[in-house]
């Protein structure tokens, strides 16, 4: 068995969470059909978090292999006419190894499919590696930019099925929480327009990451979406002319606090 093809890599820098821990229970489950049956696992680093650490010591009371190797001496897997060799570096002697396994097992990465267009349409930001983008890791780690849209699974990251099940029931009851609602109330330190100064140039609408921001064509300047607005003050750092800014948090409000200070 080989770990880590595909991940961990420029290409895939994240690791797939699920590959050890299922490696480790694929060759117990042969070596219970077969004691006799030799198992090598070539790994990176063996991701076995949590109560899943009882697998390894379990594999090792087995007699199963444990061979690491590093991103510049990956296995080299031959096909050599009808029979499979991997070439291989022992690091604890520093000698070569040669292997004529009869099955090779390649652990896979997760890989997510592509979701730009599902994006699009909910509103939402995806992570570099293609996954969807949570709000905020520690505290809103469910919750994504947009309101109303909850994120759990494989769909976040990479997930075993008891990580996935618990984040689906977080995400049901986060859900259920906001339908439970009669009225939805916005957070009083919003966005607004000093439709005075407001040269219409839509920088704030194009910034913003929660469509809270629209033209008004008939005056010419942009408008605030008050239910969706958060905020988070990006607008504020856009606008060349200052009209964009939170509410009361206007520079006037600003400058009275820094006097207070000094």
């Amino acid at each position: 068995m080989i770990q880590c093809v595909g991940s961990r890599c420029p290409e895939r820098p994240y690791c797939s969470r699920i590959c050890c821990v299922q490696a480790l229970k694929n060759a117990l489950a042969l070596k219970k059909l077969d004691p006799a049956m030799e198992i090598t696992l070539f790994y990176r680093d063996l991701m076995t978090y949590g109560f899943s650490e009882e697998y390894y010591t379990r594999a090792r009371e087995k007699g199963i292999r444990f061979i690491r190797f590093t991103p510049d001496n990956k296995p080299e897997v031959i096909m050599d006419g009808e029979e499979l060799r991997i070439n291989s570096l022992d690091p604890v002697m520093n000698n070569k190894l040669e292997k004529k396994p009869d099955l090779v097992v390649l652990s896979m990465a997760i890989v997510p499919e592509d979701n730009t267009e599902l994006a699009k349409i909910l509103g939402v930001e995806l992570t570099p590696e293609g996954f969807f983008k949570e709000a905020e890791p520690k505290f809103r780690p469910l919750d994504i930019l947009k309101d109303s849209v909850f994120v759990c699974g494989l769909a976040h990251s990479p997930r075993d099925i008891a990580e996935t099940i618990t984040q689906a029931r977080a995400a049901a009851l986060r859900a259920s929480a906001f339908l439970s609602q009669d009225t939805l109330k916005s957070s009083r330190v919003i966005s607004q327009v000093n439709e005075r100064i407001c040269a219409g140039c839509e920088r704030c609408i194009n910034t913003c990451p929660y469509q809270a921001r629209i033209i008004n064509v008939e005056k010419g300047v942009a408008r605030v979406i008050d239910h969706l607005c958060r905020g988070c003050g990006v607008c504020a750092t856009v606008c060349p002319n200052g009209a964009a800014q939170l509410r009361d948090f206007e520079t006037k409000h600003i400058l009275e606090i820094m006097e207070e200070a000094i």
